[in-house]
């Protein structure tokens, strides 16, 4: 949610997603995927690669989409 609403101007919504998602991820487990995502959207480049790599060391599988999935485009 938070990726589409910033690619469609809405980037105060989007920032409030983000700020929630990391708030909960102080107190349980948030995919790092979800986060990279968000931040894709935000065009947060130092962020996505924080989150990116913390769904290397999380070992999610989404990252093998990396490479194929047009999120990545921009």
């Amino acid at each position: 949610m938070a990726h589409v609403l910033a690619l469609s101007g809405r980037r105060r919504d989007a920032e409030a997603i983000v700020a929630e998602l990391e708030a909960r991820a102080r107190e349980r487990y948030v995919t790092p995927v979800a986060l990279c995502i968000a931040h894709l959207g935000l065009r947060n480049v130092d962020q996505v690669f924080h989150w990116l790599e913390r769904a290397y060391e999380d070992r999610r599988g989404w990252l093998t989409y990396m490479k194929v999935d047009p999120i990545f485009d921009p």
